[in-house]
């Protein structure tokens, strides 16, 4: 393997070596609370994972991007579902309460000794590649992202401006 080349790793329950990347994971995902999700309690996001990890959790969506056998970025996600009357702008307007499944991708981040940016973004590509085709075996409808960055950003993977957001303290 090469100084840039980058390898993901999608983390299960049932592989050995999966456990002994979970520390520095677990690291990881309270780490990006801290920096971009202060409204979050870092532990409790962490213990979530451990739980569905241990329990070998399909819902649930982790990955390790290692250069070199050290872990230079991860990915996390998580299948979600909400009958289709709560998932629409007019709940009012759906006679049926049938489910809508989505892909949630609640983290992704890359170190910036990652790797060259062609790198970084044939991973980014490979990983989109996986969630879709983790969501279609859950009959997902669509991919869903929270992110700190321009949209712009996104746009080459296919992403687009959805809704915005807006909070008021009470």
């Amino acid at each position: 393997m090469g100084r840039d080349s980058l390898e993901t790793i999608r983390l299960r329950e049932t592989d050995p070596d999966a456990w002994g990347l979970m520390p520095t994971l677990l690291r990881r995902i309270q780490d990006f609370v801290r920096l971009y999700d202060p409204d979050r309690v870092p532990g409790e996001l962490a213990r979530w994972v451990r739980v569905h990890f241990a329990t070998d959790s399909d819902r649930l969506g982790l990955w390790a991007i290692r250069r070199e056998g050290e872990v230079v970025g991860h990915v996390l996600a998580s299948i979600e579902e909400a009958p289709v009357h709560l998932a629409t702008p007019d709940p009012l307007a759906v006679a049926d309460a049938s489910i809508r499944r989505w892909v949630f991708v609640g983290q992704a981040e890359f170190d910036r000794r990652a790797g060259s940016r062609s790198e970084r973004i044939r991973v980014r590509h490979s990983i989109l590649e996986e969630l879709d085709q983790w969501g279609r075996a859950w009959d997902c409808t669509y991919l869903e992202m929270g992110t700190q960055h321009p949209v712009r950003f996104w746009e080459p993977f296919g992403f687009h401006f959805h809704r915005t957001v807006l909070r008021r303290p009470l």
